[in-house]
């Protein structure tokens, strides 16, 4: 009985570990459950999908059409009247529309790219969002597992000092030294247990419902060896807001066009067979005609004007405002290099001095052992050892966020 017993705990921790498990994500599972789970994206993805519909829809003013046409006519010439029943098919084709045609399909295949490039910056936007929050959490995580390795640390000071009081070798005042200690410690985990609650509810926002801490077990921060390379980048004019802005200023100059073709002649060719003379008469459906128009615009009550002269005050303000948005991201390029290199430089200065900060521990904690130090000096030094791990934290949160905005201008 024992031995079935042992063996359904065992299995029962084997089952725990596995459900566990399962739900540990990796960053790539969690940024494609962001991306399906986000509203704002669903609807971006349907509008691509009607600005693709609208494209297609582009193609019909270079294609001919047929209509079926019948109903009553009258016609009148001098003392003559003719009426009674019409019906005959009509095709036409349009040869030209004053590049009316070409300039409506820029137009709407302008309008696709910039509902793409739209998508784009929400996306980016999405994992921006995503990579704060998660390197916020990882971040926070790892602050959790410091602490405790450092009150624990701590307690074993405090447990030393404590010998050293009982022998007479030292006074009460080094216990007061370590009480102090763990006191700053707990303050300190309880201000990463209310951040902890803060980034939880934010990343349960990101994705419209509640993520589990164990979810995000696997998670630890992502490799910053690509950033140096991206120091290098000099190129900003493939960011998303540079291309939509320049997008927006070609739109303008297309419709400036199609209102300009306006003001020109259109030439259509139609032919038509039935019965295209109204009769009561029971006759043949037997007559055609052909006809090639010519439509000249003459008077529109002023409203090509004044549409042409709205389209040119749109291209300019639409000019104005790229040229503004390019210095602007220009700028935030040359900001976010002089950061990121900034950020590189700091992480080297801070990995060596956790390094020197670890060996002026050991050998503080070897000398208070000796009784050459007191119970400040190896307080100072495990202080300054775990706020080193907790500085090399921060830094690699930015460094990670730094690296996913300079992979826009890439």
């Amino acid at each position: 009985m024992h031995l079935l017993r042992h063996a359904k705990f065992i299995t029962t921790l084997i089952l725990l570990a596995g459900s566990i498990s399962a739900h540990a994500q990796t960053r790539a599972e969690l940024e494609q459950k962001l991306i399906s789970s986000n509203e704002e994206l669903k609807s971006l993805e349907k509008e691509i999908s009607a600005q693709e519909s609208l494209k297609k829809s582009t193609y019909s003013a270079f294609l001919p059409s047929l209509n079926a046409v019948g109903g009553l006519a009258r016609i009148k010439t001098d003392d003559e009247v003719e009426k009674g029943q019409v019906g005959y098919l009509q095709g036409s084709a349009n040869l030209f529309s004053g590049f009316k045609d070409r300039a409506t399909f820029d137009i709407q295949n302008q309008k696709l790219e910039l509902s793409r490039i739209t998508y784009e910056l929400k996306m980016h936007t999405a994992k921006e969002e995503l990579t704060e929050v998660l390197t916020t959490m990882i971040g926070l995580h790892q602050t959790e597992k410091i602490l405790d390795e450092e009150f624990s640390v701590t307690q074993k000071q405090k447990q030393m000092a404590a010998r050293k009081v009982n022998a007479g070798l030292t006074s009460p005042v080094d216990n007061y030294e370590f009480n102090l200690r763990e006191s700053e410690i707990e303050i300190q985990r309880r201000n990463i247990a209310r951040e902890h609650d803060v980034a939880h509810q934010k990343l349960n926002a990101l994705f419209n419902q509640e993520i589990l801490d164990n979810e995000l077990a696997n998670l630890s921060f992502a490799s910053t060896g690509n950033l140096a390379k991206d120091l290098n980048l000099t190129d900003y004019s493939n960011h998303p807001l540079v291309r939509k802005a320049k997008i927006e200023e070609e739109i303008a100059q297309s419709e400036k066009s199609a209102v300009t073709a306006d003001f020109l002649p259109r030439v259509d060719l139609s032919y038509s067979f039935g019965r295209l003379t109204p009769t009561e008469d029971e006759v043949k459906y037997n007559e055609s005609e052909v006809a090639l128009l010519v439509t000249i615009p003459l008077f529109s009550g002023f409203d090509s004007y004044h549409k042409r002269k709205a389209s040119v005050a749109t291209l300019a303000s639409k000019e104005h405002e790229k040229n503004q948005i390019v210095l602007n991201i220009k700028s935030q390029f040359e900001q976010l290099k002089s950061r990121a290199g900034e950020l590189v430089e700091l992480y080297q200065i801070v990995d060596k001095k956790l390094l020197i900060a670890e060996k002026y521990y050991n050998l503080t904690l070897d000398e208070y052992k000796r009784g050459v130090k007191n119970s400040p000096d190896l307080v100072g030094a495990t202080e300054r050892f775990f706020d080193s791990k907790k500085k090399k934290i921060e830094i690699q949160k930015e460094l990670e966020l730094v690296q996913v905005q300079l992979n826009n201008y890439k």
